[in-house]
């Protein structure tokens, strides 16, 4: 079996020329390779260059090394969500990326040990051509619409039936959240405002009705947490967008994946200004690729959609703990974008 590195010194010459091979990669020999430590909040992620003895090989000198992350109260937070995360991407690089047209990096080795909750992905490193949104300001419809484009292309892909309703989970997450806001209560009327928390506060009791109503949708499979930093745009606006960090993809209603995106990557007064053209682009390029989609519907949908991102707001600060720096300065903007979508949805 094929060893995953537990230490960066693992990651030695030999071993990523034979990383390199398994993935179709005619390989040279390798003088040297350096990690560089790169930010992340569920996982351990290092740029590694590397030296070939040829210098005129095709094979890539910058990839992107990404492992399970290393601290314990990470993994704890997040590693074991709806099943390990960690398993959960490689087996999306492995099992489903092959299967849909959604533009990703290209994943040279996925590897996951169930024993230790150990899994290693080597993949491509775009930095040359893509960027990754901002996570503090804001993203143009221009690029909002190619992210929407690579969605359409992986829901059409999955395009299905709607799955039995389950009242149990959905009281459950009603309960889950009212608990979450309880503990919350003070950092949230910090970020956005006693008067705004208390205009929300009807919100709780939309919460079944509006997952009710996604769950007589079709289902198809999402990305789940399309935030700016998990989405890479191409530099100078000419190309197609890259959806990374496939830890969370599962089945659930499309409105989900369109509702985040449109609500964290735009500022308010842009989404409100164009989310309904943008629902339109979504909606043909599911067409165009064989999914069934009426546009009234589909806009009612995102707007329940973009609504639960408050939801997520919300549950999300109670892990707070586990923020890294750059999670802690992000998420007070966010919040306030989420805040203000489900404001927007219950008036």
């Amino acid at each position: 079996m094929f060893s995953i590195p537990l230490r960066d010194t693992d990651i030695t010459p030999a071993w990523l020329a034979a990383a390199l091979r398994l993935g179709n990669v005619d390989c040279p020999a390798i003088e040297s390779v350096s990690a560089e430590p790169m930010t992340s909040l569920t996982s351990t992620m290092h740029r590694l260059r590397v030296v070939y003895s040829r210098p005129d090989s095709s094979a890539p000198r910058t990839l992107i090394r990404k492992q399970s992350a290393v601290d314990p109260a990470v993994r704890a937070a997040y590693g074991h969500y709806r099943g390990s995360a960690y398993e959960r991407e490689v087996r999306f690089y492995g099992e489903i990326a092959p299967t849909t047209s959604v533009h990703v990096p290209r994943c040279y080795l996925a590897r996951y040990d169930a024993e230790t909750d150990e899994h290693v992905l080597l993949l491509e490193d775009l930095a040359a051509t893509h960027e990754p949104g901002d996570l503090i300001g804001d993203v143009g419809a221009d690029s909002v619409a190619l992210c929407l484009g690579e969605l359409a292309l992986l829901h059409a892909a999955r395009w299905g039936e709607p799955a039995p309703l389950n009242a149990a989970r959905r009281r459950e997450s009603q309960r889950y959240f009212r608990d979450c806001l309880a503990k919350c209560r003070p950092f949230l009327s910090e970020i956005v405002g006693g008067d705004l928390l208390a205009r929300l506060e009807v919100f709780e009791g939309l919460l079944m009705s509006w997952t009710t109503q996604l769950g007589t949708r079709p289902l198809t499979l999402i990305h789940a947490d399309v935030h700016p930093g998990n989405v890479l745009f191409p530099m100078g606006g000419a190309g197609r967008a890259v959806l990374v960090d496939w830890q969370g993809w599962r089945e659930g209603p499309p409105a989900r994946d369109i509702g985040r995106a449109v609500v964290l990557l735009m500022s308010v007064e842009d989404r409100r200004h164009v989310e309904r053209d943008l629902v339109a682009q979504y909606c043909s390029v599911l067409r165009e690729n064989g999914a069934e989609c009426d546009e009234d519907e589909a806009f009612a949908d995102y707007r329940i959609g973009a609504a639960l991102q408050w939801n997520w707001a919300v549950t999300f600060a109670c892990r707070r703990e586990a923020w890294d720096d750059a999670t802690r300065n992000a998420m007070p903007g966010l919040i306030r974008k989420a805040a203000i979508a489900a404001l927007d949805a219950v008036t």
